[in-house]
């Protein structure tokens, strides 16, 4: 695209420029405009992307109007090519991205997602007459963002307590099993990741063949349909916490050939299927497991990159066991012959039991138009990530043959992969056979339960100072209560590792009692008062539900 600029004297001295005829600031007075943009656009507490720099005078007065270091993201096609310059403002909390640098917004929109849902776009003057794909593209990103901030949300909320049980009755687990550390790069060999897409089922009758001259790595519910063919993995992959994970496993058992990588968020029962020592992991998502797990225990286990389903994490894990090539298939990603999942796969529906609200089109493997739903679409904009990008080793290739189109993976046929890349037998890893109960000692478990009542009885103390206090402001006595409670309970959260079921009662409290433009000190005294008697109760409540949970007949197995 040719781009004629020209800088102009508006009517009151200021300068102002156009771009193909189009002016990105007003002619009469390009400062008083801006001004009256930021004025309107401005909203407390969102991260603000502003679409179009032009000469800057929208985003310096834009960061006037900030109350509370609020973050902006600038995005403008025009600094792709030189053509305006950007002075970065000395605000703290300024980022800048070319429109064309799709991993950098992806990756800044993530970064600065701690906003969750509260983003706000603003489309400089004729930017989009100008450049309508740069900013369709934007769009997409802060959508798609939208929408898998908003799922994590809900997701950590549904599973708060039952990953937090799943953390505790895994702990002797994991202290008994392998670090995944032990595999880090010891293969040379070629890996192929299984996932449970329709299109596996065509691609069985090679893994046959080829079984012996590969590291096959499982993900997570697909291994019925290996099972189903009489194809047994080197490795499972297993993250998911809930129950329908668990039943994939029910009546499975397997010998120590077959190892379990997992988490400790994996649902507990799944652990019981596999004979052998299993190799565990920190998820990505759960940074504070690993500090835990060290502080706590001295064990030392590896953080891996995923991004919303098993088959990320099995990609990761993967690229961290072997230097060799790595194949995908199963990853459609898409309603292939209008299946979820390939036959024999337990969760598998047909595409017709699917409201069509919850179906999108978009490209396909071989460039045609396919369709998928908005949560398999969000996992395979995850591929995108700058964690799972394959930009330095450039040996993992796509050969599902069929499904979504995976933009950052070449693709390939899995027969021409195999033929490439297998020689020779491939040298398998086999670990010792746990001997130990995969059932957490009694004498922990009441360890933890006491450990549990004593954060209780600070956050009952804590309630009680609040509710308390006669005036709106707490005393200076009741701060410095307060104070001393607020350091126990931290110390006590991170070591018992409790952020994960009390996490959505953080976020929940941090985005509800934000203060408002130009608080009163009145209203700020009260809004403290009611976060923090809201977060004890609250946290008391989880916390007491999920010891009830615990202690429920189902858990006596203990």
């Amino acid at each position: 695209m040719t781009l004629a600029i020209e800088k102009e004297v508006s009517k009151v001295g200021t300068e102002t420029v156009k771009v193909n005829g189009f002016y990105l600031h007003s002619k009469y007075n390009p400062l008083r405009e801006a001004e009256q943009i930021a004025k309107q656009e401005y909203k407390p507490h969102h991260l603000h992307i502003v679409f179009g720099y032009g000469l800057g005078y929208i985003v310096d007065a834009l960061i006037k109007e900030f109350h509370f270091n609020e973050p902006i993201l600038l995005i403008d096609p025009l600094m792709e090519h030189n053509y305006i310059d950007v002075f970065n403002p000395t605000y703290n909390r300024f980022y800048s991205a070319k429109a064309n640098d799709i991993a950098k917004i992806v990756d800044m929109v993530d970064k600065l997602s701690s906003y969750s849902t509260n983003v706000h776009i603003i489309t400089s003057i004729n930017y989009d007459k100008l450049f309508p794909l740069e900013l369709k593209n934007v769009l997409e990103i802060v959508k798609n963002n939208h929408y898998k901030q908003g799922s994590n949300i809900a997701t950590a909320k549904h599973f708060a307590v039952a990953w937090q049980k799943n953390l505790l009755l895994n702990t002797n687990n994991i202290l008994s099993d392998y670090t995944l550390g032990k595999l880090e790069k010891v293969y040379t060999a070629p890996v192929v990741i299984a996932a449970g897409g329709p299109s596996l089922t065509k691609q069985l009758s090679l893994l046959k063949e080829y079984r012996n001259k590969i590291i096959l790595i499982c993900a997570g519910s697909t291994i019925n349909a290996l099972i189903a063919n009489n194809i047994m993995p080197d490795y499972i992959v297993s993250v998911d916490g809930g129950e329908p994970n668990a039943r994939h496993f029910e009546s499975l058992s397997f010998k120590k050939e077959v190892s379990l990588i997992y988490g400790p968020t994996n649902h507990y029962k799944v652990r019981e299927s596999f004979e052998g020592k299993g190799y565990a992991f920190i998820p990505s998502v759960k940074p504070k497991y690993k500090d835990y797990f060290e502080n706590r225990f001295s064990k030392k286990l590896p953080l891996i990159h995923g991004g919303g389903s098993v088959a990320h994490y099995a990609l990761s894990i993967a690229k961290y066991i072997t230097t060799g090539p790595i194949a995908l298939i199963g990853q459609d990603l898409a309603l292939t012959n209008d299946q979820s999942h390939a036959t024999g796969v337990k969760c598998n529906k047909s595409a017709k039991d699917l409201p069509t609200s919850k179906k999108v089109l978009v490209e396909g493997y071989y460039g045609e138009m396919v369709t998928t739903t908005q949560t398999l679409k969000i996992m395979m904009n995850s591929f995108n990530e700058p964690p799972l990008l394959d930009t330095e080793r450039k040996n993992v290739w796509n050969c599902t043959e069929g499904g979504a189109k995976i933009h950052s993976i070449d693709q390939l046929t899995f027969e021409e992969f195999l033929e490439k890349f297998t020689n020779e037998e491939a040298p398998k890893i086999v670990g010792e056979v746990l001997d130990q109960s995969t059932h957490i000692e009694e004498e922990f478990f009441n360890t933890e339960i006491n450990n549990y009542n004593k954060i209780l009885k600070l956050l009952k103390e804590g309630s009680q100072v609040i509710n308390n206090s006669i005036g709106l402001k707490l005393t200076s006595n009741e701060v410095n209560k307060i104070g001393k409670i607020e350091k126990e309970l931290n110390n006590l959260y991170k070591k018992y590792s409790l952020e994960t079921l009390l996490e959505p009662i953080f976020d929940r409290c941090s985005h509800e009692y934000l203060p408002k433009v130009n608080e009163t000190s009145v209203e700020s005294n009260l809004r403290a008062k009611n976060y923090a008697l809201d977060l004890y109760t609250s946290c008391y409540q989880q916390i007491e539900y999920f010891i009830e949970q615990l202690m429920s007949k189902e858990n006596k197995t203990i």
